[in-house]
């Protein structure tokens, strides 16, 4: 799947992961209090922090939907 098709699951509620980390991290969608969103990365049972994705997370065709 490319991010573009990640981004929209995302904004559907999904978590995602690309297929070649190796670790657990997931990238989701967060809404602030007024309900603007930003992407968020979380590993294991660490806290949330921001997301920027780099490019070649841009390009990437691996992604995929976190059960």
């Amino acid at each position: 799947m490319t991010f573009g098709d990640a981004l929209e699951q995302m904004k559907a509620g999904k978590r995602m992961r690309r297929s070649m980390w190796i670790f657990r991290d997931v990238v989701y969608v967060r809404y602030t209090s007024a309900m603007q969103e930003y992407l968020v990365v979380q590993s294991g049972t660490a806290d949330a922090v921001p997301y920027t994705p780099r490019c070649y997370d841009i390009f990437a065709d691996d992604w995929q939907v976190v059960k």
